[in-house]
């Protein structure tokens, strides 16, 4: 894993994706998405 000296802090990013990851619809809860 090759780390970016310029963002010694920073995480090695891998793709582009969003902080949080995309709703999974749960058994028993309903989804936001379809309700």
């Amino acid at each position: 894993m090759h780390i970016d000296p310029r963002h010694p802090e920073a995480p090695p990013v891998k793709d582009p994706a969003p902080l949080q990851p995309p709703p999974v619809p749960t058994p028993g809860i309903p989804s936001p998405i379809q309700e």
